[in-house]
């Protein structure tokens, strides 16, 4: 990962999961990453669906200039 924001909110993504291959949804507290937010997204793995983004930050709809929230991630490419 090379943006700092990727960095730091995967790092705060891997202390809240510990052991398990992933934290529980409730275990994210959008406060604790609040200054991250703009910068991250977070796909859902339905393959079917194209991988929708459940998140997408500001900042990153704004580099594709358009919300990309439930389109699939190929939408950031189009």
């Amino acid at each position: 990962m090379k943006h700092p924001s990727s960095r730091a909110f995967f790092a705060y993504w891997d202390k809240m999961r510990g052991s398990a291959r992933a934290p529980d949804r409730a275990a994210i507290d959008p406060t604790a990453v609040r200054e991250l937010l703009g910068d991250i997204f977070v796909l859902s793995c339905e393959p079917k669906t194209g991988f929708p983004f459940r998140v997408a930050g500001t900042r990153v709809c704004a580099l594709a200039g358009r919300d990309l929230k439930d389109q699939g991630f190929a939408a950031l490419f189009t």
